[in-house]
């Protein structure tokens, strides 16, 4: 995977999710994502909140973020 599939402010430290079609298929291959990750990076490249994630998937807003943290911390291992 090259690095030109993932976007990130590094001033901020933080993943921008926006990815084509065929690079969130490739991420979710290759970081191994659970059902629920996948749903949720789903959800952020929609641009929804935690909020509305926690209630559309009936979770708590910290295990949205913990969920998050997880997927960023596995998507940067492939990088």
């Amino acid at each position: 995977m090259s690095v030109d599939l993932w976007k990130r402010d590094d001033a901020m430290d933080k993943v921008s999710f926006d990815f084509t079609k065929t690079e969130y298929l490739r991420i979710c291959e290759e970081a191994m994502l659970s059902d629920l990750q996948r749903q949720l990076l789903e959800d952020k490249i929609k641009g929804l909140s935690i909020i509305e994630m926690s209630q559309k998937h009936s979770i708590s807003p910290e295990t949205v973020s913990r969920q998050i943290k997880k997927m960023k911390d596995r998507m940067l291992k492939i990088l």
